[in-house]
């Protein structure tokens, strides 16, 4: 119960604290917003560990809008019609479209608690109980909020690449004074690999919960990032090492296809457990699944029947979340599937074929009725592994925020460039390879009180 009431104070603090930092961009040290001398902020590990497993700050409210502007799922007029200006600006892919300053202010929030945790850890003897967990799980979260919003508010990267776009700001330390500076792409993933690469060094292979990150996480959202800007020989490198680690499939037989939630919460799959912001777009009654993407299971597959429950209308809705609920929250934590995926598209990238049809053939064996033979092109290669694999990842990966981020790395190539399509009461929208639209505009609270650079148009 102290630990709670501990925990509850913390909290309380930071979000004083946050206000005037995030939207303007300078402010009073943290440590001067007190105006309850009875709160405390963190001064021991265990106040650091506290502040960490802090669920709704830390592991939820990630950006939602990449997601939401993607091609996974339509909406019929009426729902269109139905949502706010926010959300339909960015369905439509508009140009000045406008994003609610929530989308920005909650990840920063995860980065502001991570930098309090490690200026609390300096002062610290390191071989004291949980250091360096609490020393790894800060430095996890801090790389994984700088990721996610460098995934909508940055331009894509390629390793390697020498243009010097912007990325987002690298806020490092707790103190508010300092004002928002945009860092380069180079240094924003930089900073996301260099901490991750140093939580990695210092997590423990087990922890209590998922929401925590372990050694195998660090190894996936290094996998993640590595696939991201290119680097296939280090994505596939470490997706191997996080598989090594763990390993574990969902036998999708088991599962209760009828059923609105088939995906149990916290499931052995699952390395971390995050979520997307709750978005509208999302809702059961709004979001319907593309049914192109519907047409690409094949008869035998149950993830047709785990992922999607069909509408009297023929139309399907989305159910198959590893958040265990049937709401408008997406999951985007790290899972073994992820890894499989991973590791198999990097071995095709890098010519290991055999591997990579191995990789394959694990992971849809487990999504496979045991009564169908499988796929043909899971039984004989036939020339052109990369697209398979990157045909399942999409099947695969469907509402778990990695879609966007997919979109934006492989329009770099022609060969899987996609022309995106929405058509909204009779007008047709698209949004072509490698458009500028494919990085959202930092929200007008933000940039109203910063003065940072817009992204362009």
């Amino acid at each position: 119960m102290e630990n709670f009431k501990t925990l509850i104070t913390m909290v309380r603090v930071v979000k004083i604290a946050l206000i005037l930092p995030l939207f303007f961009g300078c402010g009073p040290s943290y440590l001067d917003v007190r105006p309850d001398k009875q709160m405390r902020v963190p001064n021991t590990v265990a106040d650091c560990m506290a502040l960490l497993n802090d669920y709704a700050t830390m592991n939820t409210r990630y950006p939602s809008i990449g997601e939401a502007a993607s091609d996974n799922h339509y909406l019929p007029d009426a729902r269109f019609n139905a949502q706010d200006v926010f959300e339909r600006e960015n369905y439509c892919w508009l140009p000045q479209a406008n994003h609610r300053v929530a989308e920005w202010y909650y990840p920063y929030r995860v980065v502001f608690n991570a930098n309090m945790v490690l200026e609390v850890l300096k002062g610290r003897a390191s071989t004291e109980t949980d250091y360096d967990l609490a020393k790894g799980t800060a430095l996890f979260f801090r790389a994984y909020a700088f990721f996610h919003l460098a995934q909508v508010f940055a331009a894509p990267y390629t390793y390697g690449q020498t243009e010097n776009y912007p990325g987002v700001p690298l806020r490092l330390d707790p103190a508010v004074s300092t004002p928002s500076e945009r860092s380069s792409l180079a240094d924003t993933y930089g900073r996301v690999i260099d901490d991750l690469t140093l939580a990695a060094s210092v997590l423990p292979e087990t922890v209590p919960v998922k929401t925590l990150p372990s050694k195998a996480a660090a190894y996936a959202m290094l996998a993640r990032v590595y696939l991201t800007i290119q680097d296939y020989e280090h994505a596939l490198q470490f997706a191997n090492q996080a598989l090594r680690l763990q390993n574990d499939l969902l036998d999708f037989s088991l599962l209760n296809t009828s059923s609105n939630v088939p995906i149990p919460r916290f499931n052995a799959e699952v390395v971390f457990h995050s979520l997307l912001q709750s978005n509208p777009i999302f809702a059961t009654a709004n979001c319907l699944v593309d049914s192109n993407l519907v047409r690409e299971y094949e008869e035998g597959d149950l993830r047709k029947k785990v992922f999607f429950r069909e509408n009297a209308n023929g139309t399907h809705t989305f159910k198959g979340s590893y958040d265990g609920t049937f709401t408008n929250i997406v999951f985007n934590g790290l899972t073994t599937s992820e890894l499989y995926l991973i590791s198999a598209e990097c071995d095709a990238r890098l010519g290991n074929v055999d591997r990579a049809m191995a990789n394959l053939k694990t992971l849809i064996a487990s999504r496979w009725d045991n009564s169908k033979p499988l796929p043909r092109y899971l039984l004989e290669d036939d020339g052109d592994m990369l697209r398979i694999v990157i045909n399942e990842r999409r099947k695969e990966l469907v509402l778990r925020g990695q879609r966007w981020t997919d979109l934006r790395r492989l329009n770099m190539n022609s060969a899987f460039a996609s022309v995106l399509k929405r058509n909204v009461e009779g007008i047709q929208y698209e949004l072509p390879p490698n458009d500028l639209r494919y990085t959202l505009l930092i929200p007008d609270d933000v940039m109203n009180r910063t003065n940072m650079m817009q992204n362009p148009r």
